[in-house]
């Protein structure tokens, strides 16, 4: 590594500069409205939920990495990197020096930060620069479209202070078909041995009559009102972090509202956070918010869930909805971090074509998530 970089925190100064990157690095996604609103940028910049790294080369900005923070989680996430496209060494080395500054200078910048995780690293990268810093591979993302045309990005995270070894609970309990996807994290983290979910899972029950759903695509309203719940303490879930909803699914009465954050250039759409008056059966539910989205052109549906909710986890599968990822010690509970399991449904066929060129653990989730798609089908085929 040349001796010229060095690293610095960016100010309201270099907003046209690292503007500049931006446009140079082709190979990002050009998704951020941020990076083209002045205003926001300079905001974003002052914001204390961000942390913006720059690159420095002989004085000049050649890079930058972009994260955000939630003080209340000890969590981060690095939202975007960049580099000019002809920058000295090549953009992988970089990015690479970039976030290895990123994780020191976070934790001076917040020393109380457990966890630092990432969603962009697409699997047909070269080397797997991430993983050789330190970050473990938790998951894959079938189509989560990104900058990679495979349209397949992992989630890498990055503990800190042996967050895994002290903040865990101590016991855990898992669905029957979290297993596989729990044996890959807990070799690749080095965790203990889980049991597995013994009781009636059966969803044969009376539930009340779920009512007619739609949509409601008012960004500005659909925030407050979610803010507005959160606050009381009036939803029953809650927590995807760093997702704002722009849409809410729900009924005439609102006894029924499901809270969304749509990504329309990309097609894709997470569901944030819920509200439920009616006990209505939660795999009916699921599979019509699934359906509303796919008739407002989203062809890919992420949510997640707590490892241990054996019930909700039978629930989602028999929705369509599909193990991916799993994030051990995501959500920061009193004084524990519990696990999350991350559920993806797809509209389009997934298909990796070339598993021969990447890291073994990346095929073990490749092949674990056929396996579910497999499993699945003929579990509830007539």
């Amino acid at each position: 590594m040349s001796l010229h970089f060095t690293s610095r925190v960016a100010t309201e100064a270099d907003v046209f500069e690292l503007m500049k990157v931006w446009h140079l690095d082709s190979n990002t996604q050009r998704d951020e409205d941020v990076f083209i609103n002045l205003a926001d940028f300079r905001k974003s910049l002052n914001d204390p939920q961000t942390f913006w790294l720059l690159l420095i080369n002989e004085g000049q900005i050649d890079g930058f990495v972009w994260a955000l923070i939630d003080s209340d989680q000890k969590l981060a996430k690095v939202k975007r990197a960049c580099v000019k496209q002809d920058v000295s060494g090549g953009r992988d080395q970089r990015i690479f020096w970039l976030v290895q500054e990123l994780v020191q200078a976070l934790k001076k910048h917040m020393p109380t930060l457990e966890v630092l995780y990432t969603t962009m690293r697409p699997l047909a990268y070269q080397t797997d620069v991430l993983r050789d810093l330190g970050f473990r591979v938790l998951g894959i993302f079938p189509n989560g479209k990104e900058i990679d045309s495979s349209l397949v990005n992992s989630l890498e995270t990055y503990f800190y202070d042996n967050v895994l070894e002290k903040n865990r609970p101590a016991e855990l309990t898992l669905h029957p078909l979290l297993m596989p996807l729990y044996d890959i994290v807990r070799q690749e983290c080095i965790l203990p041995k889980v049991t597995e979910y013994q009781g009636d899972l059966s969803t044969i029950r009376e539930f009340e009559v779920l009512p007619k759903l739609d949509i409601l695509k008012a960004p500005s309203f659909v925030a407050h009102r979610f803010e507005k719940l959160r606050s009381r303490q009036s939803l029953s879930s809650q927590f995807y972090p760093f997702h704002a909803p722009n849409a809410l699914i729900t009924d005439l009465n609102q006894s029924i509202e499901v809270f969304v954050k749509i990504f329309t250039e990309t097609s894709m759409a997470t569901i944030v956070g819920e509200r439920l008056e009616l006990g209505v059966n939660p795999i009916d539910l699921y599979k019509n918010v699934a359906r509303i989205l796919r008739e407002h052109g989203i062809l890919y549906v992420e949510m997640i869930n707590d490892a241990a909710d054996a019930l909700g986890t039978e629930a989602l599968i028999q929705a369509g909805y599909l193990p991916c990822a799993y994030f051990p010690a995501l959500k920061k509970q009193n004084n524990v971090r519990r696990d999350y399991v991350v559920f993806a449904r797809s509209f389009e066929n997934f298909f990796y074509p070339d598993l021969g060129n990447i890291a073994p653990v990346y095929r073990q989730y490749l092949k674990q998530y056929y396996e579910y798609e497999k499993l699945v089908f003929h579990r509830f085929i007539k």
